[in-house]
């Protein structure tokens, strides 16, 4: 009877043991999906800009360039923009793509996303270029930076004296410089980080 009893025993526990090793599986199951979603990375308008997802090749660096300056030169932005949305990691090495880029990313109201692109411009050997460096200046302002976007507008103007937007440079250096001089804030609250046209897709260099 001791045997038969002592047998029943062992079964009921392992059949508990059984139970509470599927809910035990079930809990880190939950778990891990929980996590899984919260670390998910979010698309949004910007995914496009932020982490271009196409890689569509168009063809060899030489006619690649061929074709962007082409788009570039046609004053059309909405086909520049797709195009170069479309290409810029099949050509990430291209230098230049990187800077329309980061100008696409400013049409379409991304500053942050064109200052990542501007800056992987500069990267890869166009710091100090007129273009990179009013970029980053506009990016700067539109994100409401003023005083990161006040230094590249000065650098812009300085170097750059022939430059197609040094006027604009200029001008809003002297507007963000009155404003902090005044003890201002809430810059983008008076208007400061609004958008401006630039020379870039009317034929500037």
């Amino acid at each position: 009877m001791d045997t038969v009893k002592r047998s029943r025993n062992l079964i009921i526990f392992a059949a508990i043991l059984a139970v509470l090793a599927a809910l035990t599986w079930l809990l880190w199951r939950t778990l891990d999906l929980g996590v899984a979603k919260k670390t998910a990375a979010p698309r949004d308008a910007s995914a496009g800009f932020d982490a271009p997802a196409a890689e569509e090749d168009a063809g060899n660096e030489a006619a690649y360039l061929e074709r962007l300056r082409e788009l570039r030169a046609s004053g059309d932005v909405g086909k520049t923009c797709d195009f170069i949305k479309k290409t810029v990691i099949a050509h990430r090495e291209v230098s230049e793509a990187w800077v329309v880029h980061g100008f696409c990313a400013l049409e379409a109201g991304l500053p942050k996303a064109a200052i990542n692109s501007f800056n992987m411009a500069k990267t890869r050997g166009l710091a100090g270029t007129g273009p990179v460096t009013m970029g980053l200046a506009e990016s700067f302002r539109r994100e409401g930076k003023m005083s990161i976007a006040v230094k590249y507008y000065d650098i812009y103007a300085f170097e750059h004296p022939e430059g197609p937007d040094v006027e604009k440079a200029k001008g809003w250096s002297k507007k963000l410089k009155d404003f902090e001089d005044a003890g201002q804030s809430d810059p983008c609250g008076k208007g400061l980080c609004a958008p401006d046209t630039l020379s870039f897709f009317q034929g500037g260099k």
